[in-house]
């Protein structure tokens, strides 16, 4: 098994490093064509999402496309798929940070009962 790191991610999005976007297009064919078992890590999805926000400007409905892509990535293991992927779906659905709907999914995944946030933005998403 071979864990993907954040920065194979960017080059695949970006392409803007000709050398590594091929080292990186081959690992993913490889993976997606089983020669290798891909994993990657919630914290990779989180600098994933703000290294593309920050570093690359990349806004909005770009950013939670370009997130959706790389969930689409089936034959990439990610062990919190389903929580990333409805954290996602929450940011889009109600324009909130990827942290602050992963925190309140997360919340509910484990059977949170109540909320302690001194965030207003939070303490609205959890009340959904």
């Amino acid at each position: 098994m071979i864990f993907v790191d954040t920065n194979y991610f960017i080059r695949a999005i970006e392409k803007d490093d000709r050398k590594q976007t091929r080292v990186v297009e081959e690992l993913l064919l490889d993976g997606a064509n089983g020669l290798f078992l891909l994993c990657s890590s919630t914290v990779v999805f989180f600098e994933i999402y703000w290294v593309i926000g920050k570093v690359y400007g990349r806004k909005g409905t770009d950013l939670k496309k370009i997130l959706d892509n790389v969930l689409g990535l089936r034959f990439i293991i990610w062990k919190e798929r389903e929580l990333l992927e409805k954290s996602v779906e929450e940011m889009r659905k109600y324009n909130y940070d990827l942290e602050d709907a992963y925190n309140v999914e997360y919340a509910k995944n484990v059977g949170v009962s109540e909320l302690a946030s001194f965030d207003e933005k939070l303490q609205k998403l959890w009340k959904v």
